[in-house]
Protein backbone atom coordinates (compact mmCIF):
# COMPACT_ATOMS: atom_id res chain seq x y z
CA UNK A 1 0.00 0.00 0.00
CA UNK A 2 1.21 3.68 -0.85
CA UNK A 3 1.15 6.66 1.72
CA UNK A 4 -2.64 8.09 1.80
CA UNK A 5 -3.54 11.42 1.12
CA UNK A 6 -6.77 14.19 1.57
CA UNK A 7 -9.64 13.00 -0.68
CA UNK A 8 -12.76 15.40 -1.58
CA UNK A 9 -15.78 14.61 -2.63
CA UNK A 10 -17.47 17.04 -5.32
CA UNK A 11 -21.48 17.16 -6.62
CA UNK A 12 -22.22 19.46 -9.18
CA UNK A 13 -18.73 21.02 -9.17
CA UNK A 14 -19.52 21.91 -5.33
CA UNK A 15 -17.10 20.34 -2.31
CA UNK A 16 -19.61 18.45 -0.30
CA UNK A 17 -17.27 16.62 1.47
CA UNK A 18 -13.91 15.73 2.39
CA UNK A 19 -11.49 12.59 4.66
CA UNK A 20 -8.45 11.11 4.94
CA UNK A 21 -7.51 7.90 2.97
CA UNK A 22 -4.46 6.72 5.30
CA UNK A 23 -3.68 4.08 2.57
CA UNK A 24 -3.69 3.55 -1.58
CA UNK A 25 -3.66 1.17 -4.44
CA UNK A 26 0.08 2.41 -5.62
CA UNK A 27 0.16 3.00 -9.56
CA UNK A 28 -2.77 1.35 -10.24
CA UNK A 29 -3.98 4.27 -11.91
CA UNK A 30 -2.26 7.06 -13.86
CA UNK A 31 -3.17 10.62 -13.60
CA UNK A 32 -5.81 10.74 -16.33
CA UNK A 33 -7.74 7.48 -15.29
CA UNK A 34 -9.10 7.71 -11.94
CA UNK A 35 -12.51 6.02 -9.96
CA UNK A 36 -14.88 8.01 -11.25
CA UNK A 37 -18.73 8.12 -10.19
CA UNK A 38 -22.03 9.46 -12.47
CA UNK A 39 -18.96 9.55 -15.46
CA UNK A 40 -16.26 7.61 -17.25
CA UNK A 41 -13.83 10.47 -17.82
CA UNK A 42 -11.18 8.11 -18.66
CA UNK A 43 -10.32 4.61 -20.92
CA UNK A 44 -14.21 3.05 -21.42
CA UNK A 45 -14.41 -0.41 -19.45
CA UNK A 46 -16.50 -1.73 -22.53
CA UNK A 47 -16.28 -0.16 -26.11
CA UNK A 48 -19.78 -0.16 -26.64
CA UNK A 49 -19.50 3.79 -25.81
CA UNK A 50 -17.38 6.77 -26.28
CA UNK A 51 -16.48 8.71 -23.13
CA UNK A 52 -17.45 10.38 -21.19
CA UNK A 53 -20.56 8.60 -20.49
CA UNK A 54 -22.46 10.19 -18.17
CA UNK A 55 -24.73 8.53 -15.81
CA UNK A 56 -28.05 10.33 -16.21
CA UNK A 57 -30.31 8.87 -13.39
CA UNK A 58 -30.13 9.28 -9.40
CA UNK A 59 -27.08 7.51 -7.53
CA UNK A 60 -29.14 6.94 -3.65
CA UNK A 61 -25.58 6.00 -1.97
CA UNK A 62 -22.40 5.14 -3.00
CA UNK A 63 -20.05 3.39 -0.73
CA UNK A 64 -16.09 2.52 -0.77
CA UNK A 65 -14.49 0.01 1.50
CA UNK A 66 -10.92 0.11 2.20
CA UNK A 67 -9.56 -3.61 3.41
Amino acid sequence: MAKGGTVTLLANGRKIGEGRVEKTTPVKYSLYEGQDIGEDSGSPVDFSYTPPFKFTGKLGRVTVELK
